[in-house]
């Protein structure tokens, strides 16, 4: 928090106050091991953010572009045998889920097809 703004600072003037933060970019994270079907899946789960994991994730199957019958004709099931390998519930929400978790759900999906 590096300071507050009120909503005369802005026009048209907004109901509502707003805070500046600054962000920093973790070093601690060896983002190398994350394949870019990994950042596509993670960007897939949080693409609608209302929805349940498993909402966004079988539009996420189904538009792998794979010669897997698995991806293209049963996604539902899919899903739910790569929350169950993963150990994840398919009704949290992304905004709910670590970095390990993505990780497990995407390891456990790329075992399934």
């Amino acid at each position: 928090n590096l300071m507050t703004l009120k909503g005369s600072n802005f026009y048209p003037v907004p109901h509502v106050g707003s805070l500046a933060l600054c962000m920093e970019q973790r070093t601690d994270i060896a983002t190398d091991k994350y394949s870019p079907l990994f950042r596509s899946m993670v960007r897939a789960l949080f693409a609608s953010r209302r929805k349940t994991l498993k909402n966004n994730l079988v539009p996420f199957i189904k538009s792998l572009k794979t010669e897997s019958s698995a991806a293209s004709s049963a996604a539902d099931e899919v899903a739910e045998a790569t929350f169950a390998a993963a150990g994840i519930s398919g009704s949290l929400r992304a905004e709910r889920v670590s970095l390990d978790e993505f990780f497990a759900l995407y390891t456990a999906l790329e075992d399934l097809l």
